[in-house]
């Protein structure tokens, strides 16, 4: 097992406070494990079982609990599944948290390790979690409670359906400021006090062309993909883009107006099907990272 190769750690473990950045966790199962505070920003999770983990701020001292809830800032996180999970105050900041299916799919629930294609946070608490500049296309929010600040992160074909976000205790609710929320679902969703200045919406199906930035290809084992175009090859801590397409319009409460999304910083309209970019989105790892 290489040195960066955690997977052998979690075994029959609470590793509250482990400090494995950079670390190889790809498709461990961690199903109720307790997380809290723990490092593991960079790190590789995709197909990771983390259904019902604890992830916020470890217990005991002031310090510890001042420090926040688990760092995943900048970890690789495709079709991860924390349901169920505590997150809160964990940072997820330029994290890559997205589902790669091709159709909606429901949820594993935490008697299960077998692997989804999706990326689920259904039913998580997300008091204070950070969000800010993650990628999370088509990622499963439902029924997810408290207040996360999702501040510029990417949530094309994202669901919120049957969120019950609150406020915090100086009255703030969810933040959506300059999130791209083309095709993104908030049926039946609360979320009093939220804030969407800046964010990007659209009143049809689409395809968005995202522009990620070197904090999200920072993770272990990244390769520089290939999609046949040299405009949209990237190395590893270089922005790369990614092609998305969605099948609907943003779904929001009629007291939020709609608007067509704008070229920006990060990305631009596209054709659907027109694989410019790395058409099975976001960044990719080798096969077998080390």
């Amino acid at each position: 097992m290489g040195a960066r190769d955690a997977r052998g750690r979690f075994r029959g473990r609470q590793p509250d406070g482990a400090n494995l950045p950079l670390s190889n966790l790809s498709d461990v199962n961690l199903v109720g494990a307790s997380l809290r505070g723990a490092k593991l920003g960079n790190a590789n999770l995709s197909g990771a079982n983390m259904c019902g983990a604890r992830l916020d701020p470890a217990p005991g001292t002031a310090a510890a609990l001042s420090a926040g809830g688990a760092d995943l800032s900048g970890a690789f996180m495709p079709n991860v599944n924390l349901n169920g999970a505590d997150l809160s105050s964990a940072i997820l900041t330029n994290a890559s948290f997205f589902g790669t299916y091709k159709r909606s799919c429901a949820p594993a629930n935490c008697g299960s390790t077998k692997a989804i294609e999706c990326a689920g946070a259904a039913g998580a608490t997300l008091a204070g979690t950070s969000f800010a500049g993650a990628y999370l296309a088509k990622t499963d929010f439902g029924g997810a409670t408290k207040y996360p600040d999702f501040s510029n992160a990417i949530l094309i074909g994202a669901t919120f359906d049957s969120a019950v976000f609150t406020t915090d205790e100086n009255g703030k609710g969810v933040v959506f400021s300059g999130a791209l929320l083309m095709g993104a679902t908030f049926d039946n969703a609360v979320y009093p006090n939220a804030v969407f200045t800046g964010a990007s919406t659209d009143t049809k199906a689409g395809c968005w062309r995202p522009v990620l930035s070197p904090a999200h290809t920072a993770f272990r084992g990244y390769a520089q993909p290939d999609a046949g175009n040299t405009k949209c090859r990237a190395a590893a801590a270089a922005p790369i883009c990614v092609l998305v397409a969605y099948t609907g319009p943003t779904a929001l409460p009629f007291d939020i107006p709609l608007s067509a999304p704008v070229a920006s910083a990060i990305g631009s309209a596209c054709s659907a099907g027109s694989g410019v970019c790395v058409a099975s989105a976001a960044p990719v790892p080798r096969s077998s990272p080390t």
